[in-house]
């Protein structure tokens, strides 16, 4: 695996359901993305309704398959969270895939890329809040990492 993008879900109505603001902010970052794509990719979804709908709209913008997984899943507390278990699905898809995009909540998307730079890459990446919609990118390779910040 070339890079990893966490993302967190984006805006979301009292029914679940994404808004129509959140879709466009999706697609968005979908283009921006697009430069990532290296070879085959993946996206990789909480199966939360609002996780799933963002998922699926950046799977049909860069044209990639989707999947579900219960790893990440809103955990609701980030010192409660076992991190362990999705560090080692990500390692398994590792040697399959140039781009995982890992769509996420608050938290996740929140230690992921700290713990994944430091566990994985032995590299400082720090802790930082993803707001909805937005991303985190890193280059395993190169070792750096960017954030996408949607307006």
């Amino acid at each position: 695996m070339r890079y990893l993008a966490v993302v967190r879900h984006g805006d979301y109505k009292p029914s679940g359901d994404i808004t129509s603001s959140a879709v466009e902010k999706a697609i968005a970052l979908g283009k921006e993305l697009e430069v990532y794509k290296d070879g085959n990719g993946l996206v990789l979804s909480s199966p939360v309704l609002r996780a799933v709908q963002t998922a699926r709209v950046l799977a049909e913008e860069l044209k990639l398959p989707f999947q579900q997984n219960d790893l990440l899943a809103s955990q609701y507390g980030y010192k409660r969270f076992d991190i362990a278990p999705l560090l080692a699905t990500i390692n398994e898809m590792a040697g399959s895939v140039g781009l995982l995009i890992v769509v996420t909540h608050e938290e996740i998307a929140t230690l992921l890329p700290a713990v994944y730079g430091e566990t994985m890459l032995n590299k400082k990446i720090p802790q930082q809040r993803v707001a909805k919609g937005n991303a985190v990118v890193i280059d395993c390779e190169e070792r750096t990492y960017t954030t996408i910040n949607q307006a």
